[in-house]
Parts: C-alpha cells; sequence; structure tokens
C-alpha cells in the first residue's frame, strides 16, 4: 500500500515536472516569437503575456495580469471587444477582433487579436490562448482605400446631380425657346403678309420709293424670320422632337435643285456658281427636306462669306458605304482653332472674320445634328484666306447602277 502510494506521488511529481518543463518550453517560444502572445482566463482576466507583447506596452508581467491591459486598449474600442470575449466564451468559440492598441510611445496601432479556448485534460473550458498581430499598415491602406471610394461615390453622386440639373435646364430652355419662336413667328407672319397687302397696291398706289423701303421690311422680315426658325429647329433638335421621314433618293435629284434655291445670292453677290454632276446611280437613305435644310445652310454660308467674283462649287463623290457631298467656296476660310467651334449652338466665327448680320450661330450645330441622325455627319477643312469645304456624308444604298438608270434615265448639269 505504501509502495503504491510512493509510486504516485512519484508519478504526480514527475507530471508535475514534466507540464513546468512543457510551459517553460512554450513560454521560451511565445517569447521569441514575433507576434504578441497571450493566455486569459474564463472572465477576461489575463495570466501570461509574451515577451513582445511587454515590449509593445512598454510595463512588467505584473503590471498587465489581470485588469491590467485594459488601459492600453482604445476607449472607443474596450467595450467592444469585451463584449466580443464574454459572448464567445460563453460559446467557447474562436474569436477575432480588430482594436487599437496604444503602444509604449504612445501612439495607437491597429491590432488583430486572436483567440482559441483551452480546453483542460479533464475536458473543462480555461479561457483563451490568443495571439496579436499589427496590421497597422494594412489597416491604413485599407482605410484610405474606402475613403477613396467614398470620394468617388461622393463625386459621382454630386454629377449625376449636376446632370439632372442640367437636363432639366436644358429641357426648360428648349421648352422656351420653341415657345418663344412660335410666339415671334406669327406677328413676322403678319408683317410679311401686310408688306405684299401694300406692294400689290390693295391700299392704294405705291411710289417707287415705297415700294423699295417695303422691299427692305420684306428683306428684314425674312431674315429675322429664318433666324426665329434656326432657334426653333435647334430647340426641336435639343428636345428630341425632330421627325424623319427617310426614303431612298437619287443624291443627283437632291443636288440639282439647289441652285434654285440660291440664285438671288449667288447673283446679288457677284460669284460663280457651278455643280459638278452627281452619278444617277448613287442612291443614299435619307430626309430629303432635312437634306435641302442642311445643303441650303451650307451654301448660303459659302455665299455669304465670299467676296464678288469668287466661286462655289457643289459636287458629289462615293466613299464605299457613304456619298459625300462637297460645298468648296473661295472665299475668306476658318481659322484652324476654329473648325470645330463652330459647330457648336450659337459659336460663331471670331468677329473679325465675319460680316454683320451673321445670324444666331445655329445653322451648322443643326445641321450636323441632322447630318449624324440620318447616319451621316459633316466635317471642314479650311484655311484662313483660302475659302473652306465643307463635306456632307449621308449612307449610300447598294443597288444595281442599271436599275437606277432605267429608273431615272440620263441627267445633267452645268455650271451658271
Amino acid at each position: 500500500m505504501l509502495l503504491a502510494t510512493v509510486r504516485a506521488l512519484l508519478r504526480s511529481r514527475e507530471a508535475e515536472l514534466a507540464l513546468r518543463e512543457s510551459e517553460a518550453r512554450f513560454r521560451a517560444m511565445a517569447d521569441s516569437a514575433l507576434v504578441m502572445i497571450w493566455v486569459g482566463d474564463v472572465s477576461g482576466n489575463a495570466t501570461w503575456f509574451s515577451r513582445s507583447w511587454l515590449d509593445f506596452t512598454g510595463q512588467s508581467l505584473p503590471q498587465q495580469v489581470g485588469r491590467g491591459w485594459s488601459p492600453f486598449v482604445h476607449p472607443d474600442d474596450l467595450a467592444r471587444i469585451e463584449s466580443v470575449y464574454a459572448e464567445h466564451a460563453r460559446e467557447r468559440t474562436p474569436f477575432r477582433v480588430e482594436l487599437r492598441m496604444r503602444r509604449h510611445d504612445g501612439i495607437y496601432r491597429w491590432i488583430l487579436n486572436s483567440g482559441a479556448p483551452r480546453i483542460t485534460e479533464a475536458g473543462e473550458f480555461a479561457g483563451y490562448i490568443g495571439s496579436c498581430i499589427d496590421i497597422t499598415d494594412h489597416k491604413d491602406v485599407e482605410i484610405e482605400r474606402e475613403a477613396l471610394l467614398a470620394r468617388e461615390r461622393a463625386a459621382r453622386s454630386e454629377a449625376d446631380l449636376a446632370r439632372l440639373a442640367a437636363e432639366h435646364a436644358n429641357s426648360v430652355k428648349s421648352q422656351f425657346l420653341a415657345s418663344m419662336s412660335h410666339e415671334l413667328r406669327t406677328p413676322l407672319n403678319a408683317i410679311g403678309g401686310y408688306v405684299d397687302l401694300l406692294s400689290l397696291g390693295i391700299r392704294g398706289p405705291v411710289t417707287e420709293a415705297q415700294r423699295v423701303d417695303l422691299e427692305r421690311i420684306r428683306r428684314n422680315q425674312r431674315h429675322l424670320l429664318g433666324l426665329i426658325n434656326n432657334v426653333l429647329n435647334f430647340a426641336k433638335i435639343e428636345a428630341g422632337h425632330v421627325e424623319y421621314h427617310v426614303e431612298e433618293t437619287s443624291m443627283h435629284h437632291i443636288l440639282e435643285g439647289m441652285y434654285a434655291l440660291v440664285a438671288p445670292q449667288v447673283q446679288s453677290r457677284g460669284l460663280t456658281y457651278e455643280y459638278l454632276p452627281c452619278d444617277p446611280s448613287i442612291m443614299v437613305r435619307i430626309d430629303p427636306e432635312k437634306v435641302h435644310q442642311i445643303l441650303l445652310n451650307l451654301l448660303s454660308n459659302a455665299i455669304k462669306f465670299t467676296d464678288a467674283g469668287g466661286h462655289v462649287r457643289l459636287e458629289c463623290l462615293t466613299l464605299e458605304a457613304v456619298a459625300a457631298v462637297r460645298v468648296i467656296d473661295t472665299g475668306l476660310g476658318i481659322p484652324s482653332g476654329k473648325l470645330e467651334d463652330i459647330f457648336e449652338p450659337f459659336v460663331q466665327v471670331d468677329q473679325n472674320f465675319t460680316r454683320e448680320g451673321q445670324g444666331t450661330g445655329l445653322g451648322l450645330s443643326i445641321s450636323r445634328d441632322l447630318a449624324r441622325a440620318m447616319g451621316g455627319d459633316i466635317t471642314v477643312e479650311s484655311n484662313l484666306g483660302h475659302g473652306a469645304t465643307f463635306t456632307l456624308t449621308l449612307p449610300r444604298v447598294a443597288r444595281e447602277r442599271h436599275e437606277v438608270e432605267a429608273a431615272l434615265g440620263a441627267a445633267s448639269g452645268s455650271p451658271h
């Protein structure tokens, strides 16, 4: 009996020595580890810290055990991590939590604290063993990324609001322009009508001097009506209210009739007009009325900016899937820095290169919008003082030449 007791005591002693040796090896290994290691009981009281933890806090082990660690946790994080510890201790489950810890130099660092349950040989829960890693650099990057994303979201939100405000303002502007244009056209049409009545002598005989004055009134009424029509067309385009009636049309059929529309301007300016006949087989898918409007604007501009004795030419050529109509003049030309600006709404070339009564600055903007809506475009080439070439491209229709010629017959044109 005594021998058995002695043997039991020896075994207990050996076990105790083995346990102490194991704990010593564990602490030696923990002290040499780069991560901070800690041991805590079921209530969250610390029972041991590794050397790296003590170096981090600048405290001794007796100062840190128990609740000595808590003053080093950021005040905003303490209640949260205590709650996490207690919740997982009830469930006896591992945990991971991020918190801010004050280093020995007073600077707070972001720490990732991970804990794993400690279970005794008897199967009882004894608390946690955990490790802490400094993740400040990673956290700073994460915080900066979140801040950047927040700024991007704010900028995107501001841009969306600005876009909505601009769209609303643009809509209001377009509605206002359309309304005002209609209101202004009514009295102008009345002015034109009464000028015609007076010119016909319905109100009594008209002297030659009066007839000259009436013609001036009519000319200015038409000019002002043209400006208002440009504003109205622009407002319709902006509001998306323009209707297109697209059909297959011979390009020559469109071009050969343009001279009749601009002949008075050509003659009054003392210019030479030339149309190089377009191949009748060239068919395009267009709204003829819109193309007439575009070409009339391009030709009127060419005539307006060409001095007496100058030349305006209208020609057509094909480029694979498109037909290209070119309006070429020998006029003032356009400064190289203005070649794109002239297509912007309400923008005109610098007044040093324009004439009085120029207009609204909408003609080219409207023309390009109409061309693009039909699948085409307008471009310009020019050198100041050496004229300009405006090119209107329109989508071609692929058809056999003999079919078109059979339908249209031969067609020709000549210089005027």
